[in-house]
């Protein structure tokens, strides 16, 4: 998934997070709220994402917004993108969409 053996990515359920890290130096985050879709399904409001600016320009943000889809997915969430970087990820990786509806 990651170039550099020493990037890893995790999910922090008790901080509602998606935690990217270099070694064990934290280096980014997508973080999210508990939710609810207009139709009742259970979401993740994915309100920020960040990486530290000496990491960034090295596509980590994608990285880690994509394991955060990986993620919600896995946990049987929807996705509500107010992060806008999440908003633009989605328009350019489709796969997605479905996560949103």
């Amino acid at each position: 998934m990651t170039q550099n053996p020493e990037i890893s990515l995790q999910h922090n359920a008790e901080r509602n997070a998606i935690e990217l890290f270099d070694g064990d130096q934290k280096i980014g985050e997508v973080d999210y709220l508990e939710a609810h879709t207009p139709d009742g399904a259970a979401a993740w409001n994915m309100v920020h994402t960040g990486v530290r600016p000496q990491h960034r320009n090295r596509g980590l943000a994608s990285q880690l917004v994509r394991f955060a889809m990986e993620t919600a997915r896995e946990h049987d969430r929807k996705v509500i993108p107010s992060c806008p970087y999440i908003q633009v990820w989605l328009r350019k990786n489709p796969d997605y969409q479905d996560l949103t509806s």
